[in-house]
């Protein structure tokens, strides 16, 4: 008859053990399950769009509004969002210039700075009458 000392054998060890392994990967597949996939939203990107719209705008004299227009999604980490600035200026009056911006998540920090820049789009301002 094999010797113990409390009642603890090798395969109760390894019960125990299995168990708690068991437990372990049940609850990070519940865990993963809930967070779901990583995704840059629509809002995160308007939002981080406005604020680079207002910096372009604070560093050029003749702007005196900015915004963003509209962002549509290119990806679950890709946003492009078209951002406008309001510019007035002696010869040209009031007008309305537009660019488009890119947005990229990066899963690992979740940080979504602006890596793309689209060329500005000025309508060509009536002359002032």
């Amino acid at each position: 008859m094999p010797r113990t000392t409390g009642g603890v054998t090798p395969s109760v060890v390894a019960g125990a053990l299995a168990l708690v392994l068991g437990i372990g990967v049940v609850l990070y597949l519940a865990a993963a399950a809930l967070a779901g996939p990583v995704k840059l939203t629509i809002p995160r990107a308007s939002e981080r769009a406005g604020i680079f719209a207002r910096s372009t705008c604070k560093r050029d004299v003749s702007c005196v509004g900015s915004g963003v227009l509209n962002c549509n999604r290119k990806g679950n980490l890709v946003v492009h969002c078209r951002i406008f600035d309001e510019r007035h200026t002696d010869a040209q009056g009031n007008y309305r210039c537009n660019r488009e911006i890119r947005m990229v998540m990066d899963p690992k920090t979740r940080r979504a700075p602006v890596n793309g820049l689209g060329r500005w789009h000025c309508p060509s301002a009536a002359p002032p009458s």
